[in-house]
């Protein structure tokens, strides 16, 4: 779905002293050999930066620099835990950079994995990835809303039908979105969230990482070696996850092995969790579409997402 997508700000280029003073921020003595883009991300800039005993990520945070700490404190709760995560070693502010240090993990992103793999093997893999994101599931709130720096609800949602219809209603008939996606299919949106409002994922609310997909999920192997960029996480449903990655990985194979793979491990599904995940998913668009500098490609995606949910309700 992704492809197309480029960033809607250019990446950072920090110079040799900016790299090495962030680094030796957590690793004083530390001598850098090597500096390189990683490639994913669109948002913000992460490098590999190559030192005496290994590679590290210098995280430059970009879209906003604010999640910095709650990335962090994510790592923190997570690590050693059922959600393989990487460890953010230092959080710190070097001349106009917000950065973050954090463990570098070896492993190939899900999206460029599955589409070389047998059905067999997909399935294996969406096993992985469904046990992975019920653990994900299974840290609980009190209330849906987002996250702050210590982890707690700073800024609670409604997350009824009345929230939902409004949220698409900014971005689709007051905002960005109606001339992005075209008068007719704006409004063949809301008629079908209106008609659908009703609809919503029973349960508590959890921690939802709200970029679900395999740009996000780094595999080694078969099994999952970390999910990475935690910066959109909050309290939510199950449903902002499952519609990011049903819409980014439809395969059958797949999606059918991370049903499996959620389920044994504990996480609940209710019978109509794509119909509920494909419209929760017009909210992800209808924040997109109101991000400044957007790229075309995301536009083009939204189309034609939009266009499939509501073709297949």
């Amino acid at each position: 779905m992704r492809l197309g997508w480029g960033r809607s700000q250019p990446a950072l280029t920090p110079s040799a002293d900016d790299v090495l003073a962030m680094v030796r921020a957590a690793r004083p003595d530390a001598e850098v050999r090597r500096v390189a883009p990683v490639e994913g991300g669109l948002a913000n800039t992460n490098l590999r930066v190559e030192l005496g005993d290994g590679p590290v990520l210098l995280r430059l945070y970009q879209h906003d620099a604010t999640q910095a700490e709650k990335e962090a404190a994510l790592a923190a709760r997570l690590h050693g835990g059922d959600v393989p995560v990487a460890r953010f070693f230092h959080v710190g502010q070097h001349e106009n950079y917000r950065f973050a240090l954090v463990e570098w993990v070896a492993g190939q992103r899900l999206e460029t994995l599955l589409p070389g793999m047998a059905d067999d093997a997909r399935a294996r893999v969406g096993e992985n990835v469904g046990r992975t994101l019920a653990a994900i599931h299974a840290v609980r709130f009190g209330q849906q809303g987002f996250l702050d720096a210590k982890l707690e609800v700073a800024t609670p949602l409604d997350g009824g039908p009345a929230f939902f219809v409004e949220f698409l209603k900014a971005s689709f008939v007051d905002g960005a979105g109606r001339e992005l996606l075209g008068p007719a299919l704006a409004d063949a949106a809301m008629a079908y969230a209106r008609a659908n409002r009703d609809l919503r994922w029973p349960g508590p609310a959890t921690l939802a990482h709200c970029d679900f997909n395999g740009s996000n999920i780094l595999m080694r192997g078969e099994e999952v070696a970390a999910v990475i960029d935690w910066e959109f996480a909050m309290s939510a449903r199950g449903d902002m996850d499952f519609g990011n990655l049903e819409r980014n990985h439809p395969e059958a194979a797949f999606l059918d092995g991370v049903v499996r793979g959620y389920r044994a491990a504990g996480g609940e599904l209710p019978e109509n969790w794509r119909i509920i995940a494909r419209l929760t998913d017009l909210m992800a668009w209808a924040d997109l579409l109101q991000r400044p500098n957007l790229h075309p490609g995301v536009a083009q995606s939204a189309r034609d997402a939009i266009r499939k949910t509501i073709s297949a309700a």
